[in-house]
């Protein structure tokens, strides 16, 4: 396992009795795609756990599926879109202000558990 993979699997595991757990993973279906938002400030690293899919960064698809990494800059347009069940694991840096550094562009937002 390499250290990606070992440090999501830890962060995963100690999140599934998080209450914020839903801020961190959650997963996407075919039927409950993400918007396109934006972060300002905020850069963001998102793991697929599980699934397979397409992210969009400004305007670009990209194919993902589980066990791969993206890197979404502060200031990239992005969405993701499942074609199966779609786990993700996001990391935020800075995570403080997140809420309102991220802004909805198109689509409506989905619920966070």
């Amino acid at each position: 396992m390499n250290t990606l993979d070992f440090f999501v699997a830890n962060a995963y595991g100690h999140l599934q009795d998080s209450s914020q757990k839903g801020r961190y993973v959650h997963t996407l279906l075919p039927s409950t795609n993400s918007p396109t938002v934006v972060h300002l400030e905020t850069d963001q690293l998102s793991y697929v756990v599980d699934g397979t899919g397409t992210v969009w960064l400004n305007g670009e698809a990209h194919s993902l599926k589980s066990g791969q990494a993206v890197c979404v800059p502060a200031k990239t347009t992005h969405r993701f879109q499942a074609t199966t069940p779609l786990t993700l694991f996001h990391i935020h840096i800075p995570d403080g202000n997140r809420e309102k550094d991220r802004a909805v562009l198109e689509g409506l937002d989905y619920e966070r558990d």
